[in-house]
């Protein structure tokens, strides 16, 4: 279901320049804000089919051996908190090393990582959509408005490890684009796919229903997408441009500082 996003994200990753940096200086553009509206409008529709395709996840020919379930359990820690102290290394070594291209890298997909986890959270509370695994498959449209904040059971959409899957995955092939566009058409599908994994496997384990996948995919893959794109974005003179400003510098007792501020 987290490849449904592809074609979104794919399609405005290769708009031509003209349409992408038009000097609107806004984050959140109407282009944006419609591959949104349209990705949630996509994820209520899957809603209708979650039950069914719930009940076929937990099937035993998709279940498979225990082995195939140690595989998957073991995937799925590829989530917000590793993909963070991923990028968070990745960005260090870069300072480190003055690798000017992995330290840019490493902080757009950390930054569309924290940026787009801050905003499922803000979602996943309000809501409360309850978990298949707790209904039985049975009851996609169980709310309890406000208790996401509270009660794990009740952090189902959007699913949070599609969305900063998406949001890294989207930041790495803008990346791709942005940097070695001949290499976009081949490397994008391979990055889109390794991002749909954290999702399907959420499903797997009956954590999430397939509509939480695809919402998280969409909301992760734009987030992502904007962000790299944004940065790149800066004219001569306008300096670097980016949202969460991240410092790495050793302390006193030789230990490494990482320290992040946010720009409005």
């Amino acid at each position: 279901m987290a490849l449904g996003v592809m074609p979104l994200t794919h399609a405005w990753a290769q708009a031509p320049d003209s349409l992408r940096n038009n000097g609107d200086r806004r984050f959140l553009r109407p282009r944006e804000l419609t591959v949104l509206g349209v990705g949630m409008l996509a994820a209520g529709a899957l809603s209708l089919a979650d039950p069914k395709i719930a009940r076929w996840t937990q099937s035993a020919s998709v279940q498979g051996s225990k082995s195939r379930n140690r595989a998957v359990n073991d995937a799925t820690h590829v989530n917000e908190s590793t993909l963070t102290v991923a990028g968070l290394a990745a960005y260090g070594i870069g300072r480190l090393a003055h690798a000017e291209a992995l330290t840019d890298i490493a902080k757009h997909a950390t930054e569309a990582v924290v940026v787009t986890s801050l905003v499922s959270q803000a979602l996943r509370g309000p809501l409360g959509r309850t978990r298949p695994l707790v209904t039985h498959d049975s009851d996609q449209y169980d709310f309890h408005f406000g208790k996401g904040f509270t009660h794990f059971d009740n952090r189902s959409w959007p699913s949070l490890h599609a969305a900063t899957a998406f949001a890294a995955g989207s930041a790495l092939a803008a990346e791709v684009k942005e940097r070695h566009p001949s290499a976009y058409p081949w490397a994008a599908p391979l990055i889109y796919a390794a991002a749909s994994v954290p999702g399907f496997t959420r499903m797997y384990l009956d954590q999430h229903w397939a509509s939480d996948i695809l919402a998280g995919s969409v909301i992760g893959g734009v987030f992502g997408n904007r962000i790299v794109h944004f940065a790149h974005s800066a004219k001569p003179g306008d300096g670097p441009r980016w949202l969460v400003n991240a410092t790495v510098q050793p302390s006193a007792d030789g230990t490494m500082m990482v320290g992040f501020s946010v720009q409005p």
